[in-house]
């Protein structure tokens, strides 16, 4: 430890900075064994005046003080304390850096594991002398707008609470300054206590960005930090016509739920958008807000159904695409919304099972590979209209048997290929008299068909196949 320590003075920088990290790490065991623990405060009182290192000392500090302090003797905590107090007490920047800056775990609970919100009184205290002295804030606003501030958001909605607008000049110009480093955390703390006080003000500021061209695009990520109104919404959606907003950003909306604040109307408009702008991949993303959209607001289902259909019927989903889609939900999404629908619709949800059937098994499609939820949304389907969805079977058992699509097509109608207890059979759904009107047309064609590919039982399951059970 004292070889490692005594090596930090003539290690190259970065050589340095690594080794006093790999010791603060340690710090919390280390402190604990009594011929170091002099040691480690030495270390600590210089490591704390090394460039680059005071966050990562601040933190080991107050890590060591909450888990381990009923463990150490009080002499060892009180000069603990009086470092952290150096580091974070000295001045008004040291501590908005620590409570504005850095957002601890510690500072969610207490020792004994309770929540707490311990950075919140030093917050409000910050925020009384900014206040009371604006221009303390200058200073510091480059660095408050941008992801350096973790926790800026709280000490934004503090300083909105109290402000009378006198701050927002200052606070928005920086923000724009930023650039590419600007952050929404600060500065949408700062709207959202003027949604929450003065909502047509909130509405002024906000507009008040949306008509700079140059950060138009950053807009959106104020509106969902900081809160929605009707007003907000159709400018959104007048930047989204006027192409200064891409209709896929609006899927941030669907965290936080603020999606279920957008008017109804509104949120139509979008996913029509996304549905006619020709991105092949924009279907995904109007797939992504109908279900949220609907998770909070199920009674709009009636309204929204047509616009469902259409998305579910996305070839994107249907006909498959060249490369697999990143969004690992997307499976379970589509069926989540096709049963959906089909409970509220059959016939539509029939005719999207029958494109299923033609595009079956199609490269990264919603029935590529041995998926079990998409088969149950097609035996549903067919129980539900099978004279609509056997026709479309029976067709690609005719037209095109020898591809290897179709093969994954019989492996759903035998029930096979899949793993788990739900593995059923997709010609238990039809009904026998269908399949063998189908059968009697050509039975030298077609009867083989299903002796090869229907076994004569389930033994998965441990229960006879009904077709094959009967004899007409």
């Amino acid at each position: 430890m004292r070889l490692l320590e005594e090596a930090v003075d003539y290690l190259p920088a970065a050589e340095a900075t690594a080794a006093v990290t790999a010791i603060l790490r340690q710090v919390r065991s280390l402190i604990l064994i009594a011929p170091l623990t002099k040691t480690i405060l030495g270390f600590l009182r210089r490591t704390a005046a090394m460039p680059g290192l005071r966050e990562q000392c601040i933190e080991t500090i107050v890590a060591t003080l909450h888990y381990e302090g009923k463990e150490l003797p009080e002499t060892v905590t009180s000069e603990l304390r009086g470092i952290r107090a150096e580091l974070i007490e000295s001045s008004f920047s040291k501590k908005l850096r620590r409570h504005a800056g850095m957002k601890l775990i510690e500072d969610n609970f207490d020792v004994e594991g309770q929540y707490s919100d311990a950075a919140g009184p030093a917050l409000i205290e910050l925020a009384a002398d900014v206040l009371a002295d604006p221009p303390l804030l200058a200073p510091e606003l480059a660095w408050l707008v941008t992801d350096e501030a973790k926790n800026g958001f709280q000490f934004g909605q503090f300083l909105g609470q109290a402000d009378d607008l006198k701050l927002w000049l200052p606070i928005v110009s920086a923000w724009i300054k930023a650039g590419d480093k600007r952050s929404d955390y600060f500065i949408g703390g700062y709207l959202s206590a003027w949604h929450v006080k003065k909502v047509d003000v909130w509405e002024q500021l906000v507009e008040s960005v949306f008509a700079n061209a140059k950060i138009r695009s950053s807009a959106l990520g104020l509106v969902w930090r900081s809160g929605m109104s009707d007003r907000i919404a159709r400018s959104l959606l007048t930047m989204v016509r006027q192409g200064d907003i891409d209709p896929k950003a609006f899927q941030l909306f669907i965290y936080g739920g603020v999606i279920n604040q957008l008017p109804l109307d509104v949120l139509e408009s979008i996913v029509d958008l996304l549905l006619e702008g020709g991105d092949p991949i924009a279907p995904d993303a109007a797939m992504d807000i109908l279900d949220s959209r609907l998770r909070g607001h199920a009674d709009e289902l009636s309204v929204l159904s047509a616009r469902l259909e259409r998305v579910l019927n996305s070839a994107l989903f249907i006909e498959g695409s060249p490369s697999k889609h990143p969004n690992t939900m997307l499976l379970f999404r589509w069926n989540e919304l096709a049963n959906r629908l089909l409970d509220f619709n059959p016939d539509a949800e029939a005719k999207l099972a029958v494109r299923c059937i033609a595009n079956f098994a199609n490269v990264n499609s919603i029935t590529a590979g041995f998926h079990p939820d998409p088969w149950k949304f097609l035996s549903k389907a067919a129980q539900a209209r099978p004279a609509v969805v056997w026709p479309a079977i029976a067709l690609r058992l005719e037209m095109h048997r020898k591809e290897v699509e179709t093969l994954h097509l019989l492996n759903w109608l035998r029930g096979s290929g899949s793993i788990g207890e739900a593995d059923e059979a997709g010609i238990d759904a039809i009904p026998t008299s269908l399949v063998f009107e189908w059968v009697d047309v050509d039975a030298g064609d077609r009867a083989w068909i299903l002796a090869k590919h229907l076994p004569t039982d389930h033994r998965e399951a441990g229960r006879p196949c009904h077709l094959c059970a009967t004899n007409p």
